[in-house]
């Protein structure tokens, strides 16, 4: 009538069973949290505003800067995930991260593409003052 499949020395494995709670790292919480937020953030400006238009060679080093941080806290992770140790917050933290920078190198460049780049182009013309058009052509005077 009874099943007596499990026993008194059976320790239950779902997360809904009352028992031990597990506690939770509320620094982890933070810093996933906030740390993929700021990496938006920053490379969004890196990848959208003058410092592009100046240094673009720059601007994707920095880029694959916090892609190569991204994987090295994935194999952080690994080698904790080897020790018999979780490893789930170092997991998050590199999906995230790599998820921040790949869209905010995304949406950045879009927004320096169409946006921004124009603006800098008519913004760095030169301008010619007291110009005669009908004593000099157009080619003596370009940028």
């Amino acid at each position: 009538m009874y099943d007596d499949s499990l026993h008194a020395t059976d320790t239950p494995t779902s997360i809904f069973t009352p028992g031990k709670r597990r506690r939770l790292n509320g620094f982890a919480v933070a810093i996933n949290a906030v740390v993929p937020v700021i990496v938006f953030t920053v490379l969004f400006y890196v990848m959208s505003f003058e410092y592009h238009y100046e240094r673009p060679m720059l601007t994707y080093a920095i880029v694959l800067l916090a892609l190569l941080i991204a994987l090295c806290i994935n194999l952080y992770a690994r080698a904790i995930r080897s020790r018999d140790r979780e490893a789930t917050w170092y997991n998050f933290a590199a999906v995230a991260i790599a998820a921040a920078v790949i869209a905010s190198t995304v949406a950045g460049y879009l927004n320096f593409w169409y946006n921004m780049q124009p603006y800098y182009d008519v913004d760095n013309l030169n301008t010619y003052p007291s110009v005669d058009p009908s004593v000099q052509r157009g080619g003596e005077v370009m940028d």
